[in-house]
């Protein structure tokens, strides 16, 4: 779909195209490790990770309309009680010179530099626009339309009182309020349940598929070289590498294997199997980032690796009814380095 929707969006600005198309040249086929690929540690690690799930969310209405109320107000305070900006408008001035050369007119350079100032309207708009408010809220936002009015009469008048001055703004930042909280709610009440589906281990690693010529070549992943994403994930693969003690196999997770969330699809990292002995988690799942500190990650990233939690959770669960497999749970866990992966093995 995403592809499409850019293709589509190519007719009206050509640079949505860049991107779609690669230098052939430059990539190398991936061969699957056949020795790797069918070690016995990680077909046991793809059989415990490999299941699909359902999962279900409970939310409390009322605790959501009291959630969005003081989310809004807050945000009002937080601006000095100036929940949305006034419209403004940027006004330049400048003054063509009395003779100009060929130079300065190719150039764009007739003119002295302009000098600008900026006016605010402190009106209310006067448009023939009619505004649906509670209809593009409760549109934007997946609630009810009786649940947008429960948060609307709540706010404060004076909040209230500022969609007149900017109705685009008022619901733009009233939506996307109400949609965090929402969210915040969903990862609370958010229970997965694994079902008897799986994926196809040659659906998810299908070999020679073209990678950046670049990529690194290994000796101990599923297929003979990574791609990574980032400096962070070259040098975590090169750590993976350099363990030749601790770990027995890893693999950078294909795209096609995904964990579904209510903030849409997520692909984890890296699944990682340790040698036996060495560590307590032998079976570990990886998210590499740049950062761990909570403020630091993306609200949907933040979202998607609370949800992978409770994924694996359920996961874990489903083996602990197995009493030979009660021991071997799953790790899931964010990470920045090997370092800090063998801090959470250990």
């Amino acid at each position: 779909t995403n592809q499409i929707v850019k293709l589509i969006g190519g007719i009206f600005n050509p640079k949505d195209l860049e991107g779609m198309t690669e230098n052939d040249n430059k990539t190398t086929p991936n061969p699957i490790n056949e020795n790797n690929f069918k070690k016995k540690e990680f077909l046991e690690l793809w059989n415990r990770i490999n299941h699909k799930a359902v999962f279900e969310i409970q939310i409390d209405s009322e605790k959501l309309i009291a959630q969005s109320i003081k989310s809004i107000e807050a945000a009002a305070k937080q601006r000095n009680n100036n929940f949305v900006e006034s419209l403004s408008y940027k006004l330049a001035q400048s003054t063509q010179r009395d003779t100009i050369s060929h130079e300065e007119l190719t150039a764009r350079q007739s003119f002295d530099s302009p000098t600008t100032s900026t006016e605010s309207a402190d009106v209310s708009i006067r448009s023939q626009v009619k505004y649906d408010l509670i209809g593009s809220l409760s549109e934007q936002t997946d609630l009810t339309r009786r649940s947008i009015v429960a948060i609307l009469k709540g706010i404060n008048n004076g909040i209230f009182a500022q969609f007149k001055n900017n109705p685009e703004a008022f619901i733009r930042e009233v939506a996307r309020l109400i949609n965090e909280a929402r969210i915040k709610m969903v990862i609370q009440g958010l229970t997965y349940y694994t079902t008897d589906q799986t994926y196809p281990l040659n659906e998810i690693f299908v070999s020679n598929q073209k990678i950046p010529s670049d990529s690194l070549k290994v000796s101990r992943h599923v297929f003979d070289y990574v791609a990574t994403d980032s400096s962070i994930e070259k040098r975590f693969a090169q750590e993976l590498e350099g363990a030749i003690d601790d770990v027995a196999v890893y693999a950078k997770l294909p795209d096609r294997f995904k964990i579904p969330t209510p903030v849409g699809d997520y692909n984890p990292d890296w699944a990682i199997a340790f040698n036996e002995g060495k560590v307590r988690h032998i079976y570990f799942v990886a998210e590499t980032k740049g950062s761990m500190i909570d403020a630091d990650l993306r609200e949907k990233e933040k979202y998607r690796i609370e949800s992978a939690k409770k994924f694996f959770d359920a996961l874990n669960l489903k083996a602990g009814e197995n009493n030979s497999l009660a021991d071997q749970t799953v790790k899931y866990g964010v990470i920045d380095s090997f370092d800090e992966l063998l801090k959470l093995v250990s």
